[in-house]
């Protein structure tokens, strides 16, 4: 056997032996990956009808997916249901990872919407929250903005939002604007029930003119 077709054979070899070590890698992280995607799709199937039988609740999600950091979670998640008053309220958002079992949700890009008794409807969007299914009470962190139909609109940081009792607390300042002016304000509380907004800390209100037809 000539040299060169030794040293053909040898490099044919080494290519072999490291597709083969590629494929046990591969099969090796199958393996480990395969039991816990079933795992989490298990748990979906066996919480399903305990999160449907759960009263004047819903939820829906889009498909199953991982983050970058391999993280499994649901896009397009809906939670939706009724506050103590049977008034409805919708959370959207782009991804949702479970935190505790099937009650805490981490959320991000989300939007939550509220109607209250006479109509009014409230639109939340945020970066970020964190949802409590049993508490019905949404944290929400990063960008927050509220908007209304009645041409209002708010911006803070941070905000509470309880969705059983119909109150948004911001415990970081907001500004805002509508047709009456605009305010300024360390924290804010507000309650769907009673329709009464509450201004507290460094409170600065700007009153627009009145014009006359």
């Amino acid at each position: 056997m000539k040299p060169s077709e030794v040293v053909q054979r040898f490099r044919l070899r080494d290519i072999d032996v490291r597709r083969s070590r590629r494929y046990s890698v591969f099969v090796g992280w199958m393996k480990f990956l395969l039991p816990i995607t079933a795992a989490a799709l298990v748990a979906m199937i066996v919480w399903w009808p305990r999160l449907e039988s759960d009263p004047g609740f819903r939820f829906s999600f889009g498909d199953l997916e991982r983050d970058e950091g391999g993280l499994l979670g649901v896009t397009k998640a809906r939670f939706a249901g009724t506050d103590n008053n049977q008034r409805p309220f919708v959370v959207t958002a782009d991804r949702a990872v479970q935190k505790e079992g099937f009650d805490v949700f981490d959320l991000i890009s989300l939007q939550a919407d509220i109607t209250t008794d006479n109509g009014t409807w409230i639109s939340i969007t945020a970066d970020r929250g964190e949802f409590s299914r049993s508490g019905r009470v949404l944290h929400l962190a990063g960008t927050v903005d509220v908007f209304t139909n009645a041409g209002y609109e708010l911006h803070t940081n941070e905000a509470v939002i309880d969705l059983s009792a119909g109150t948004l607390k911001t415990p970081t300042p907001i500004e805002g604007h509508g047709p009456l002016g605009m305010l300024q304000a360390d924290t804010l509380n507000y309650t769907t029930a009673s329709k009464a907004l509450s201004l507290i800390g460094r409170v600065r209100v700007t009153i627009n003119p009145r014009q006359d037809g």
